[in-house]
């Protein structure tokens, strides 16, 4: 695996974190994020790729993200969900929006 590609899913375990930890915002004994230590230490741009049908949810959570890392920029580019896929195996995504998961010889062969 290439160093781009285990950014790439760095930043995708990342953001499913931040998506999921969102689900327990309402919980009772969570931080403010006023009262959150430590400021973000990510920068750069993040690219993805992939279906139109997840737009409004990429569009979501490119927000949270960017709120949470200043420093990032999110581009998403709703091109269909084979095409992301094909964008993402072949190294020009750092994660993709699809309807079904990758295999695992998908990946080993891009």
């Amino acid at each position: 695996m290439n160093i781009t590609r285990a950014s790439g899913f760095t930043a995708l375990i990342a953001a499913s974190a931040i998506v999921l930890s969102g689900c327990a915002a309402n919980e009772p004994g969570g931080a403010a994020p006023e009262e959150t230590e430590g400021a973000s230490s990510l920068e750069g741009t993040l690219v993805g790729a992939g279906a139109s049908s997840q737009q409004s949810a990429q569009e979501a959570w490119v927000a949270a993200f960017q709120d949470a890392n200043p420093d990032v920029t999110v581009e998403y580019d709703p091109s269909g969900s084979g095409a992301g896929r094909d964008t993402f195996i072949a190294g020009g995504s750092a994660f993709a929006g699809s309807d079904r998961a990758f295999k695992d010889d998908e990946i080993a062969a891009g």
